[in-house]
């Protein structure tokens, strides 16, 4: 027998050969110098040792210790090196390390937490079979799991709570006890109803010690004693609240096991204190943890292996890209087409169709006409959440993230990736839009008829055709549908034929875009598609959703913001050209406020402030009921006063030379230069509340007082032109209008309207309405004069002859002055507490609600924002146009060599969406939150897109999408490092949040006649947004 130093020798020339695996695999040299101190140590010892025989077997234990030893070493650096990866601990848990003569080790590497192969719903009770998410199940593990009281919880990593904050009771159960089926896979006995998703994440936890404990860094936790046996003595991790901590070391005090040195790294955790924790509060086992165990053997001697010799391995890395699987994932579906409808014509029709093998949805490669879309549609346990996704959809909740790559080819109109709400009495998984005659519908507006006369429609799933809003939509627009004559007559109809070019897309070049859509017009004019939308009633216009993804669509009035000040407001507002905009209200002030709603100044005077006028240099004047009128500079100060003898509250008329010219109830009428001096004055001796106008040429100004007479003087000298007496006695509380050709317009407190000639010395025509006309008239470009009376009626007038065209009836009386746009649409308010929009036929545009009266002139922006105040002391925005706006200028295109500011390879700057052949596809991310709480009576949804080109077809590898953070769809984007290129928060009305509390996902496209287009959808990933998701600020691999 070799003496233990000719031993020593033997073994020192042994370590100079490499050291191999039985897979012939050379290990790291760090793991050589480990496994030669522990062998040598053995030596040493065995060299003192007063037994030599006796010693051999004493010395293969040693050197097992040491090969064990250095089995955990090396694993603990394989594991740290690789990050955690899957292909490592594989490669670890699979090979046997052989050191000869010493002996041998192998390792075994265990994540204490699982993964759900299916779909699972226990109720109330019963087993759930569960995965290891890494590596295999050590020997014992199944005895570690209580079967009595105290006993471990499994939780759903992945939780989503629907109601609120926390874990929802059907995401976590306790149970009692584990069965191991095979080395990867567990069955465990759960006492409770549990819901768990395929692919999600389950994890162990535990209750804190007692209730009040404080967490926080740097501190110490107890918890209760059954943590013994899941949490490792050293290098552990847990989840509190969204927030990782590290703890260094932990004790096992008998009633309670105490972890110590708590760390975290996360923004929002670190040194912020959690106090007060209740007692039954769930201390996640995070699954950062891992579970290392090595085995050694050297001859009959064998030492580790078990758990009760394993040591706690806990990650520290940064998060990786993709880390966290998506809820939803096409290319991990084993039969995609199962769980996707498609919406066409036939079976055969090969316009839709689903590639099981690519994991792909194609649209297109059929030429044109054509229409249709694909839906998904499959019953999913989502987040602990029983059917969070069924037949009529999935579960909004907090939003939702999507990625997908896009490939183009051909010539079509584009697709739509679509959001549409799953109320059962509006869309279903066969519900898709479209009109055969007008392709630029997308299959996303429109009522799905595949013939004009509408005898065939490809959605059938009920009375109500067509995509049926509240809906989302990203359109990838290849094709600019716009008509200039069409947008000045917004005539969809020739006869029975759609007109085409209605979408008032942008770009006159042609240029490819992306958008956002949404629904448009309640009452759009359709006539030649009423039916069968209206089903026989009258009125109806026609159906609503051949607006819906036209931009900047008109639509019902809704609030962008109102002003509370301290009284009535019976003024007009007036806007400067910096946008600040100008009213005054009872409370005695003149407001200033910035075109976004806030106060920028307010000017105080003694009483009432009527309408304000604006002068040359931003002057503002206005009426007070203190009898003054005030000249007010820009930035709220005042210029000069005038002072008369009674309250103004006429708006003045300020001429181009800077005159103004007013009333007063001191009886008079006053003409000033723009210093505030009297330029002249006529005293009719009566109150004058009409407000002064001005002739086309400003050489006439024209008013009438209360005691009945209606006056013409020449501007500049006060001398009198002409007057009229129509009626005695009957005051002009009416404000009068000058058309082109100097007729002029004023309603009399006697009931009639009046034409007069310029000289206001005859009456050309009068109409008569049986009530006071208080109300101010506004003259059409297209010679139709519109003015309302205290009969509740707004009349449409000839210019030129005084034949009436039409009537509107409102509910109150109509005192307001009359505004209009470019289109000649109507603009007023009335007593009924609304703000009333006409089209120029006389039916309605939108009716806004307010809380009190309405009597000044709205104001008409050219953005179609709309200004009116209320005696509800407010000041509203409306905005007439669509709720949500589909911007007409908010889009991602092509400019100069990048993609909404990405560089980007393209052969044809318009037709960009084809990429380039020396490219990969487009990759696409949506992010749509949403409020789950109103804010003014209303909810955010916020959408944001990103659009990035591959370098290669796969779009995959080293510095691609999809091993980027760009396609993980359970992280958010740093809104300041990684802005999105097209953003826009929409707000929705009650009823429509509520439509939307399901949501169904998928695309529809259309091609015209003679196209053929194909779309490529690959890569599609969705997941639900958590309120815990973390935030990436960089993106290393895709920068």
């Amino acid at each position: 027998m070799p003496s233990p130093l000719h031993r020593l020798v033997l073994a020192a020339h042994a370590l100079r050969r490499p050291l191999r695996s039985q897979s012939g695999n050379l290990l790291a040299y760090v793991v050589v110098v480990m496994v030669i101190f522990g062998f040598l140590g053995a030596l040493m010892v065995s060299l003192f040792s007063t037994s030599l025989a006796g010693s051999a077997e004493a010395n293969a234990r040693r050197r097992a210790v040491y090969l064990s030893e250095s089995g955990l070493r090396y694993g603990m650096s394989e594991l740290r090196g690789s990050g955690f990866g899957a292909s490592a601990i594989r490669r670890l848990n699979t090979t046997r390390y052989r050191l000869d003569p010493a002996g041998e080790f192998v390792i075994n590497v265990f994540s204490p937490w699982f993964e759900s192969a299916a779909n699972q719903s226990l109720e109330p009770s019963g087993t759930v079979r569960l995965n290891v998410a890494k590596g295999r199940v050590p020997e014992g593990f199944p005895g570690r799991i209580p079967v009595t009281a105290p006993r471990l919880r499994l939780v759903n990593f992945d939780f989503i709570n629907l109601s609120g904050t926390g874990i929802p009771e059907t995401a976590k159960t306790w149970v009692s006890g584990a069965a191991l089926v095979d080395e990867n896979t567990l069955d465990f006995q759960a006492d409770d109803d549990f819901v768990v998703g395929k692919g999600e994440t389950i994890c162990f936890s535990v209750h804190p010690f007692a209730a009040g404990q404080t967490l926080m860094t740097l501190g110490n936790f107890d918890l209760q004693p059954v943590a013994r046996n899941i949490f490792p003595l050293r290098d552990g991790a847990f989840r509190f609240r969204n927030c990782d901590f590290y703890y260094r070391s932990a004790e096992d005090l008998g009633d309670r096991f105490r972890l110590y040195n708590l760390s975290s790294t996360q923004m929002g955790c670190i040194g912020i204190p959690f106090m007060n924790i209740p007692g039954d509060e769930e201390i996640l086992f995070s699954p950062r943890n891992y579970l290392l165990s090595a085995r050694g053997v050297s001859g009959e001697a064998s030492y580790g292996g078990d758990l009760d010799h394993a040591i706690g391995v806990t990650s520290h890395a940064g998060l990786a890209p993709n880390e966290r699987g998506a809820d939803i994932a096409f290319e991990e579906e084993s039969d995609l087409a199962s769980i996707l409808r498609q919406v066409k014509r036939s079976e055969s029709d090969r316009f839709v169709t689903v590639d099981n093998e690519q994991k792909a949805i194609l649209l297109g490669g059929e030429a044109g006409p054509a229409l249709g879309g694909v839906w998904f549609r499959d019953t999913r346990n989502i987040g602990g959440v029983r059917e969070y996704c069924n037949a009529q959809g999935c579960f909004f909740n907090e939003g939702v993230r999507v990625f997908f790559t896009l490939q183009y080819a051909g010539q079509g109109d584009g697709l739509v990736f679509v959001l549409a709400n799953g109320n059962p009495a509006k869309n279903d998984t066969a519900s898709v839009g479209g009109d055969i005659e007008q392709s630029e519908l997308l299959g996303f507006a429109g009522d799905s008829r595949l013939d004009a006369a509408g005898t065939l429609f490809l959605d059938n799933s009920g009375p109500a055709r067509g995509l049926l809003p509240p809906k989302i939509g990203l359109e990838f627009d290849t094709r600019v549908n716009y008509s200039a004559a069409l947008e000045q007559s917004l005539r969809y109809c020739e006869d029975s034929r759609l007109n085409r070019d209605t979408r008032n897309d942008p770009g006159a070049d042609g240029r490819d875009a992306v958008h956002y859509v949404f629904w448009g017009n309640s009452a759009l004019n359709v006539p030649c598609r009423k039916e069968p939308y209206c089903g026989g009633a009258s009125p109806c216009r026609g159906d609503p959703s051949y607006d819906d993804n036209r931009h900047n669509a008109t639509g019902d009035g809704t609030r962008n913001w109102f002003y509370l000040t301290g009284g009535n407001i019976e003024s007009s507002p007036a806007v400067a050209a910096d946008g600040t905009i100008y009213f005054g209200s009872w409370d005695g002030h003149l407001y200033a406020l910035n075109p976004n709603g806030t106060l920028r100044w307010r000017f105080a005077t003694g009483g009432r402030v009527y309408s304000p006028a604006l002068g040359a240099g931003g002057t503002i004047y206005v009426g007070s009921e203190d009898g003054n009128l005030y000249a007010v500079h820009p930035d709220g100060y005042e210029t000069w006063r005038y002072a008369t003898g009674g309250a103004v509250t006429t708006r003045p008329a300020v001429s181009a030379a800077g005159n103004i010219y007013f009333g007063s109830d001191d009886g008079s009428f006053y003409a000033l230069t723009s210093g505030g001096a009297l330029l002249w004055r006529y005293p009719d001796g009566f109150p004058i509340r009409s407000s002064a106008a001005l002739s086309p040429s400003g050489g006439t100004v024209y008013f009438g007082s209360d005691q009945g007479v209606f006056y013409a003087f020449t501007a500049a000298s006060g001398i009198l032109v002409g007057l009229t007496i129509p009626s005695s006695a009957n005051a002009f509380r009416s404000s009068p209008a000058v058309g082109p050709d100097g007729r002029v317009f004023v309603g009399n407190d006697n009931g009639r309207i009046y034409a007069f000639n310029s000289a206001a010395s005859g009456v050309v025509w009068s109409v008569a309405t049986g009530e006071a006309v208080r109300s101010s008239p506004a003259v059409g470009a297209n010679g139709v004069v519109y003015v309302g009376s205290m009969n509740d009626r707004l009349y449409a007038i000839d210019a030129a002859t005084g034949d009436l065209r039409w009537t509107y009836t409102a509910g109150g009386n109509i005192q307001s002055p009359v505004a209009l746009d470019a289109d000649n649409h109507v603009y007023f308010g009335s007593d009924d507490n609304r703000v009333h929009a006409l089209y120029a036929d006389g039916s309605v545009k939108w009716v806004f609600e307010t809380l009190g009266d309405v009597r000044g002139k709205p104001l008409v922006m050219p953005d179609g924002t709309v200004y009116a105040g209320s005696f509800d002391y407010r000041l509203y925005a409306i905005n007439q146009f669509a709720n949500p706006k589909n911007y007409r200028d908010r889009l991602i295109t092509y400019d100069s060599g990048r993609v909404g500011g990405a560089p980007a390879v393209v052969e044809d700057a318009n037709d960009w969406l084809k990429g380039a052949a020396s490219r990969g596809p487009w990759a696409v991310r949506l992010e749509v939150t949403r409020s789950r709480t109103a804010s003014g009576g209303t909810y955010a949804y916020t959408l944001k897109t990103w659009l990035r080109q591959c370098a290669t077809p796969a779009c995959s590898g080293e510095n691609e999408a999809l091993s980027s953070f760009f396609a993980d769809t359970r992280v958010k984007y740093s809104p300041l490092t990684r802005p999105a290129q097209l953003e826009q928060t929409i707000q929705l009305l009650p009823a429509d949040h509520v439509d939307f509390e399901r949501v169904l996902f998928g695309f529809t496209t259309q091609t015209g006649p003679g196209d053929l287009q194909t779309a490529t959808i690959r890569n599609f990933r969705l997941s639900f947004i958590r309120p815990g998701d973390p935030t990436v600020s960089e993106d290393p691999t895709w920068p």
